[in-house]
C-alpha cells in the first residue's frame, strides 16, 4: 500500500489537506489525535509518562514538551515507537491501495524514516502560520512561536511542497493536482 506523509508545522494547513482526503475517501492517520487515544488504550503508558515527567495532566505535559527539547525526546523515545506499531497495524488493516499519516514531526524522526513511499509538505510563512494557529486554538501568538521553535521541519525529505498561502479552494485544487499522481 502507497503511504504519503503529509507533514507541515502547526498553522500550516496540514490537517485541512488531510480533512480534504478523507472526505476524498483517502483513508488518514492523525498521528497528533492518535498518541492522544494511545495514552488510555495502552496499558500503564498514561501512568508511566506522568509519573516520568512528574506532571498531572496532558496540558502539563504538552507544556514541558515545548519548552523543554530534552524532555520531549525522552517521551519521544517512549510514544513514537508505539505510536508507529499502532500506525503499521492499522495501516495493515486497511483495504485499498493508498493511506496518509499526518505527523508534523514524521520527516524529521529516523524512526519513521520506512514507513511513507512519498512525503507532501504543506507550507506557508510563518506570519500566517502564527496567525492560524493562535485563531484555531484560542491563544497568543507568542504561544504559537514557542510550539514552531519546537517543530523541526526538513524541506528536503519533501517529494511535494504545496504552497498554502492563499484561500481553501485554492489548497484542495493543489492537493488534488499531488493526488493524482497517486491514482
Amino acid at each position: 500500500m502507497k503511504t504519503i506523509i503529509i507533514t507541515g508545522g502547526i498553522g500550516s494547513g496540514k490537517s485541512e489537506v488531510c480533512r480534504y482526503l478523507a472526505v476524498k475517501g483517502i483513508p488518514v492517520y492523525d498521528s497528533d489525535s492518535r498518541v492522544k487515544e494511545l495514552y488510555d488504550e495502552v496499558p500503564g503508558l498514561w501512568n508511566y509518562i506522568a509519573s516520568k515527567f512528574e506532571v498531572r495532566d496532558r496540558k502539563e505535559l504538552a507544556a514541558l514538551i515545548f519548552s523543554d527539547p530534552a524532555a520531549r525526546e525522552q517521551l519521544e523515545s517512549v510514544v513514537y515507537p508505539v505510536l508507529k506499531d499502532d500506525f503499521l497495524d492499522w495501516r495493515d488493516s486497511l483495504k485499498g491501495n493508498l493511506c496518509v499519516f499526518e505527523s508534523a514531526v514524521a520527516t524529521s524522526k529516523p524512526l519513521f524514516d520506512d514507513i511513507a513511499d512519498v512525503v507532501v509538505l504543506v507550507d506557508c510563512p510563518e506570519e500566517i502560520r502564527l496567525r492560524r494557529a493562535a485563531e484555531r486554538d484560542r491563544t497568543t501568538s507568542a504561544a504559537i512561536a514557542e510550539r514552531i521553535k519546537s517543530q523541526s521541519i526538513d524541506k528536503d525529505k519533501a517529494d511535494y511542497i504545496i504552497d498554502n498561502n492563499s484561500d481553501l479552494s485554492a489548497l484542495r485544487r493543489k492537493t488534488d493536482e499531488i493526488f493524482a499522481n497517486f491514482e
